[in-house]
């Protein structure tokens, strides 16, 4: 049984995948699983992963999905697997590994000793001593949308989209219980969801950003203005499925 599992979501990975990171971190760490989900991808992706779980079949699982359903299904998908795993804790990580691999057991140490936190996510906060590389137009959109999600959730979250999050599985069973109503920021979504559940009060004492020391701006991204009336969408899907589940309530 894994200490830890995480979800890697993969889409037409196949030349931005680092497989020699992915080898290496797993020779360093016997007690941490993966799991790459496939979403659909339409280049060699299925291929590669296969020869990865090969070489670590204790420690690698793949799944595959027929069809391209986005991130936010693929992580889905994926968290089911990582709870049969029964890992006590959780996660998923960006594919690119704009955020290293090795920074999965540096948040995982913040859980020990604090039985009430239930989740750790990765916190792209410019700051002296740390080596955040991130271009200027995605750092301001990324400011913009952190405000907007912050308001949103009525939560003083700094940084809700870095894809680098741990969570006890226990929350893991909660939160990705139900299909998700988002594409793009179901990371909003599923912040909604632990409010709905624990309470706003909960989630600023169990809810945890962790500054990461370090972090790259992979290219690759499908970010552009445009997707300002998809975002606005999105925020208005989470609002009316939260009204929907205090109706049914």
């Amino acid at each position: 049984m894994p200490d830890i599992c995480v979800v890697i979501p993969c889409y037409n990975e196949e030349k931005r995948l680092n497989v020699p990171a992915v080898s290496a971190f797993l020779s360093e760490q016997p007690k941490l699983m993966l799991v790459f989900v496939d979403d659909g991808s339409r280049d060699g992706t299925g291929v590669m992963l296969g020869e990865l779980v090969k070489r670590f079949p204790w420690q690698i699982r793949v799944v595959t999905l027929e069809r391209n359903g986005g991130k936010a299904e693929a992580v889905r998908a994926g968290m089911a697997a990582a709870v049969e795993s029964e890992a006590p804790l959780v996660g998923y990580w960006d594919a690119d590994f704009s955020t290293p691999l090795r920074l999965i057991p540096v948040m995982a140490e913040l859980f020990e000793g604090k039985p009430r936190l239930e989740i750790v996510c990765g916190c792209r906060l410019q700051r002296l001593g740390a080596d955040i590389r991130r271009s200027v137009f995605r750092h301001l959109v990324g400011r913009c949308f952190a405000t907007l999600a912050s308001l949103f959730l009525k939560l003083p979250v700094y940084d809700t989209q870095c894809g680098a999050k741990l969570l006890r599985v226990r929350t893991a069973k909660i939160l990705f219980r139900e299909p998700l109503v988002t594409r793009w920021i179901f990371d909003v979504e599923l912040f909604s969801r632990f409010i709905q559940y624990f309470g706003r009060r909960a989630a600023l004492k169990r809810i945890y950003e962790y500054p990461l020391p370090e972090w790259r701006d992979v290219s690759g991204s499908t970010l552009t203005v445009w997707c300002a009336p998809r975002i606005l969408l999105e925020f208005w899907r989470i609002a009316a499925d939260t009204r929907r589940r205090l109706r049914d309530k």
